[in-house]
């Protein structure tokens, strides 16, 4: 009997050890010690290094994946909220926040469009046989019942704040007196060479930015200023950079500087009045500063047109062609203000300067003529320094 139990029991302790090497671990040594460990430290420490780690993890999914979109953004930020109960706000950028962060080269660029709109009107016009100073003269007395009538019916006061009503007169003296000298220049040379004339505005205006606003001159207001200086004079193509093969001569040479300085002075007025535009600030409605323009330009204007006895009563095209021009004045002028008011002027004066491409533009579709080599390596050069300032800005 001592004998069975014994065998018995030999038995079951072989079974067990034969058992024994299928039979895995909870936990090796290294796991235990660790246990161990663990359950020494405290419940705080043990949330921190959870949260440490988690963190860490958001860190490295950060570093190693810099391309995430704003949605991949947003579910990181809604992952960490949820897991830590921390409040973390979503920032979303609206359309219309967008718009209004760049309005004022928006502005410019739309005040461009309507300009060359306005332009084949003044053409048309001037072909029909209507003096350029009746034209000036009746588009601006057009526009000034207008603007007049619409400040009341917003019931903004006309005459502007009262102290700044004398820079709005000085501002109206400098828009007219560019307006005179670049129309002269227009009609006593090459169109291509008044516009090459006007073109150093840009110049004018970034320098006047720098010195009198004290408006930061950078590298790339440079490249875009230049860049846009050749676009707009190779586009023009001026006989005396070009030489009279490109355009007709039929002026002296000594008439032609005379002519050439006075659009070099036009340039210069037009810039003074964007920096008065900026000086005046936002506060001022944006069509205050057209009222007054086009209120000294009847008053200066209309006794040259009688001195010279220039006046004769339009046609019905005429008219209504005057028409439009009053208003598409009333509109560009408007919103070119307004830019040079929000915006810094020597970052916006290039992009004024895609008036030129639709004006090619309209001259396509409307009046059936294409543009040369010259004039669209000119545009290339004026958009590549419009789509430069728009990425700068």
């Amino acid at each position: 009997m001592l004998l069975v139990t014994t065998l018995n029991i030999l038995d079951l302790d072989k079974k067990m050890i034969s058992n024994e090497r299928f039979i895995k671990p909870e936990k090796d040594t290294n796991t235990l010690l660790h246990s161990l460990v663990t359950d020494s430290q405290s419940n705080s420490d043990i949330e921190l290094q959870e949260t440490t780690f988690e963190f860490n993890q958001l860190g490295l999914e950060k570093d190693t994946d810099n391309n995430n979109n704003n949605n991949d953004k947003k579910y990181q930020q809604a992952k960490v909220q949820e897991e830590f109960e921390i409040d973390i706000p979503i920032v979303k950028t609206s359309i219309l926040e967008i718009i209004k962060s760049r309005l004022g080269f928006i502005l410019i660029v739309t005040s461009a469009f309507f300009y060359s709109i306005y332009s084949l009107m003044v053409g048309v016009v001037i072909r029909s046989g209507m003096h350029f100073l009746e034209a000036i003269l009746l588009r601006s007395a057009i526009g000034l019942i207008g603007g007049i009538i619409f400040l009341l019916l917003i019931g903004e006061n006309p005459l502007g704040d009262k102290s700044k009503r004398l820079i709005l007169v000085f501002r109206g003296l400098s828009s007219t007196s560019s307006a005179v000298c670049v129309f002269y220049t227009i009609s006593v040379l090459p169109l291509g060479d008044a516009i090459a004339m006007s073109c150093s505005t840009l110049l004018f205006t970034g320098v006047l930015g720098s010195t009198i606003l004290k408006e930061k001159w950078t590298t790339i207001n440079s490249i875009c200023t230049i860049l846009s200086i050749v676009g707009v004079i190779i586009i023009s193509k001026p006989s005396f950079i070009f030489g009279n093969n490109v355009n007709d001569e039929s002026i002296s040479q000594a008439k032609r500087i005379l002519f050439t300085l006075i659009g070099v002075l036009g340039a210069f007025f037009q810039s003074v009045s964007n920096v008065f535009s900026r000086k005046i600030g936002k506060d001022t409605n944006p069509f205050v500063l057209v009222v007054y323009y086009q209120s000294i330009v009847v008053v200066s204007i209309l006794p040259v047109c009688l001195f010279l006895n220039i006046l004769r009563a339009p046609s019905l095209n005429q008219w209504l062609y005057l028409l439009g021009m009053g208003v598409l004045g009333f509109i560009f002028q408007g919103m070119g203000n307004r830019a040079f008011q929000i915006e810094n002027v020597a970052k916006v004066s290039p992009l004024n300067y895609t008036q030129i491409i639709f004006t090619y533009i309209m001259q396509i579709l409307f009046f059936k003529e294409s543009p040369d080599i010259f004039s669209i390596f000119g545009s290339i050069c004026i958009i590549l320094c419009a789509v430069i300032t728009a990425i700068k800005n």
